[in-house]
């Protein structure tokens, strides 16, 4: 289907039990829909600092969920958590930095739309752990082309995006019952959020083929065959 197509993912850095290295992690999840649709990974270490010549190897990037965010983009400290990572957060913006300047479509998922807004100069706020560390809970969709008759989806997170903390430049696509904003995409660039886990609903759910689908093709401005 995307046999030409190269996606690449960003990873958590995480502490290995038994070992004293750190170590890069990725879930298996997204390969599952990687090997469907005949697409090519590309995983993102966290320790390379010149990371331009690898993610201009993808057609897009996808930067994962998982772990809060540790620094804004100014590198002010927002969670006090392992020191180690915050290899990511500054991995994630300088990612984000490069497929701005070389066009290449960002889609954030859960932590990953946090991290670009932000990028873009925005903040998050605690939200209720009952509404949203849950396996399922109700949006609305402001964007009708969106992602077309959804209007529930899966929920792991603790910290959210609202109105008032949004970042430049983004707009809003999807919100929660509690007007936690739930998708987002930037007015210039080709980057979208969002801040459930399609990944993990198995199978992939038929809207979340279709967002994803959309998104691809509308930023790569081809068909695939």
């Amino acid at each position: 289907m995307f046999s030409s197509l190269k996606i690449a993912l960003s990873m958590r850095v995480v502490d290995a039990h038994g070992y004293e290295e750190y170590r890069d992690a990725l879930a298996q999840d997204w390969f599952n829909l990687f090997n469907e649709w005949e697409i090519t990974p590309i995983c993102i270490p966290n320790v390379i600092k010149n990371i331009e010549p690898l993610v201009s190897m993808a057609d897009m990037v996808i930067l994962t969920g998982g772990d809060d965010i540790a620094l804004d983009f100014n590198n002010n400290i927002i969670n006090n958590i392992e020191k180690h990572k915050k290899q990511r957060d500054i991995q994630e913006y300088r990612i984000i930095d490069a497929c701005i300047k070389n066009n290449i479509p960002v889609l954030g998922v859960c932590r990953g739309m946090q991290l670009i807004n932000y990028r873009f100069g925005g903040t998050l706020r605690a939200l209720d752990p009952q509404k949203h560390v849950c396996k399922e809970h109700k949006i609305n969709i402001i964007e009708g082309d969106f992602i077309k008759k959804r209007i529930s989806v899966n929920s792991y997170h603790n910290n959210g995006v609202f109105m008032d903390t949004l970042g430049k430049d983004l707009k809003i696509l999807a919100v929660s019952e509690d007007s936690s904003i739930e998708a987002i995409s930037h007015t210039k660039y080709p980057i979208l959020g969002i801040m459930w886990h399609p990944e993990r609903s198995v199978p992939f759910s038929k809207e979340d083929k279709e967002m994803l689908l959309n998104f691809i093709q509308n930023s790569l401005g081809e068909e695939n065959d």
